[in-house]
C-alpha cells in the first residue's frame, strides 16, 4: 500500500532510514557562507525548525556533510534547503510494486 505523504511542516509521520552503498565513500560538501544581511533570519529559521524537530545539533564528528543554500521566499521568508548532490549519487533505492508503472 503507498504511504500518503503530509506536507505538514515538511515532515512525514513515520521515520526514514537512508540506505546508502556500502562502497561508498563519504563527502563533506563546502559549507557556503550565509549573507551578512540574512544571518539573523537564518538563525531564526534554524532555531525554528529545530523546536519542531525537523533538524538538530550534532556535536559529533560525521561522515557526511551537505551544504545548503538559502532563498528568501516571496512573503519575506527565508527558506533553507539542503543540498545533498553527493549523497543522492550513492542512495541504494527501494521500489515497491506500485512504483514502476
Amino acid at each position: 500500500m503507498p504511504m500518503k505523504l503530509g506536507r505538514k511542516n515538511g515532515r512525514t509521520a513515520c521515520l526514514h532510514k537512508i540506505s546508502i552503498d556500502a562502497n561508498a565513500i563519504p563527502k563533506v560538501q563546502a559549507i557556503r557562507k550565509v549573507p551578512f544581511a540574512l544571518h539573523e533570519m537564518f538563525e531564526k529559521e534554524l532555531q525554528r525548525m529545530k523546536r519542531m524537530g525537523i533538524t538538530q545539533e550534532v556535536d559529533e564528528p560525521t561522515e557526511w556533510i551537505n551544504s545548503f543554500t538559502l532563498v528568501k521566499k516571496p512573503n519575506g521568508q527565508l527558506r533553507i534547503c539542503l543540498d545533498p548532490t553527493e549523497l543522492n549519487k550513492v542512495i541504494n533505492r527501494t521500489f515497491s510494486a506500485s512504483d514502476i508503472r
